[in-house]
């Protein structure tokens, strides 16, 4: 697997902060010319998007084993129940990448698998950090867990502010996203140096579970916790991995301290992102990481093709809107808040990277035009998912505006005419 990027140093402005690459091998270089994301047409020029032929995506769990049965604090189904390119590095060791991957999907042999009751005792143990949570808010979020409302055509997760459904076709696009995301990454699951043997780790946010399944594939001497508000996850699980249920904005109630905690894409889901980092401190052992991975709801062009597209003006409008009416920041990445929130609660060797995700397949090398298929792809599949609920429960709109909305954008991206891509941060901090 080759990677190229090409780099351009700027401004320094943090002292205790140690570059780590993004490629995996010294062999890599940063080569990429700016060129990368030059389009195969003029502006103007339709391009088709077709189907990833080559390389169907596998949105399936490599695990195949015994039904998940489940810890401790159960519900009747034995879920458990938680308590509580050109790339641009500024010496802050920021960066922004385009980057060239080329390969094919990282795999790994078969691992073994037994029941989770087998590591009952070992993976259920919980305890407060501090007396924020109390049995009536535990169970509270254990009955809701089990909740689902029917509104706007769609389901979403009962008693929570969560402004996204949480069905069949929203987890698809999540699904999607996840191996979109790993692209940029060499299909690595984070960029932290973590050990090798890492033994407790935590996955935030877990969502249908897929990175955590992924991970705790890859490390299975490591004992991974997946949380969630709702219960979409799996049952067919790796023995070393357990989904819980949990609310990342209440307390954190876990008696171990994990070496390693991992959240993606919680823009909208957090209320208070400086007491979310500072949970996620406390939780860590001395010497372990945090990191984030954020997509960016605003898109870029570096031929500004998108400052003259209504459909992408609109969209980025809309949600500084939502934030603006839910209290929940959808523009984290924009806003530089991870960082600032980092720092704030005590994290060291903070590094941020910052990836340019183009949508659609107008790029003209092959490995961009791989991403730009899938992040397509995932927008694609559920663009109506994102806007519904927003639209009439924060904004107070129509149904059927978050319908033009979603139909007006995606024709903008099909057509190829706008050049455009997310902004992807991926950014980790150790704790001293």
């Amino acid at each position: 697997m080759q990677v190229s990027c090409a780099t351009v140093e700027v401004t320094r402005a943090v002292e205790d902060v140690e570059t780590v690459p993004l490629c995996a091998s010294p062999a890599s270089p940063y080569d990429a010319s700016h060129d990368d994301l030059s389009s195969d047409a003029e502006c103007g020029a339709d391009v088709t998007i077709g189907p990833q032929r080559n390389r169907p995506l596998d949105v399936s769990s490599k695990s195949t084993a015994v039904s998940f049965a489940g810890h401790d604090l159960r519900d009747e189904s034995g879920f458990d129940i938680q308590q509580g390119q050109a790339l641009i590095d500024d010496g802050n060791n920021e960066s922004i990448s385009v980057f060239d991957h080329s390969g094919t999907d990282a795999s790994s042999a078969a691992p073994h698998f037994t029941s989770d009751r087998e590591n009952e005792s070992e993976l259920s143990e919980i305890s407060d950090y501090d007396d924020g949570r109390d049995d009536e808010s535990t169970s509270t979020v254990a009955s809701e867990s089990r909740k689902v409302d029917h509104k706007h055509g769609r389901e979403y997760q009962a008693g929570h502010e969560y402004c996204w459904p949480n069905d069949e076709k929203h987890r698809e696009q999540m699904d999607i996203f996840h191996h979109a995301c790993s692209l940029p990454l060499e299909d690595r699951l984070y960029l932290a140096p973590i050990k090798e043997n890492v033994q407790n780790v935590l996955d935030v946010g877990t969502g249908t579970g897929i990175w955590a399944i992924d991970f705790a594939d890859e490390h299975p001497s490591a004992r991974v916790i997946g949380t969630d508000i709702s219960r979409i996850q799996p049952e067919w699980v790796p023995p070393n991995l357990v989904f819980q249920i949990h609310d990342a904005n209440l307390a954190w109630t876990f008696r171990e301290r994990f070496e390693f905690i991992h959240c993606r894409r919680m823009a909208g889901s957090i209320t208070d992102w400086d007491k979310f980092a500072k949970h996620a401190f406390a939780a860590l052992q001395p010497g372990g990481y945090f990191e984030c991975h954020e997509l960016s709801m605003s898109f870029g062009s570096d031929d500004n093709t998108h400052e003259n597209c209504a459909s992408m003006i609109q969209w980025e409008e809309f949600w500084k809107d939502v934030g603006t009416n839910s209290g929940r920041s959808f523009t984290v990445v924009e806003d530089g808040r991870l960082k600032k929130s980092m720092e704030l609660a005590g994290f060291k060797d903070i590094q941020k990277r910052i990836y340019k995700m183009p949508v659609g397949s107008w790029p003209k090398k092959s490995q961009l035009k791989e991403v730009g298929h899938y992040t397509y792809a995932a927008l694609d599949v559920d663009l109506e998912g994102f806007l519904v609920g927003p639209m009439v429960e924060k904004l107070g709109k129509r149904l059927y505006e978050a319908y033009v909305l979603a139909a007006q954008l995606r024709n903008d991206l099909r057509s190829g005419k706008v050049h455009a891509y997310l902004p992807f941060e991926v950014i980790f901090g150790r704790k001293p």
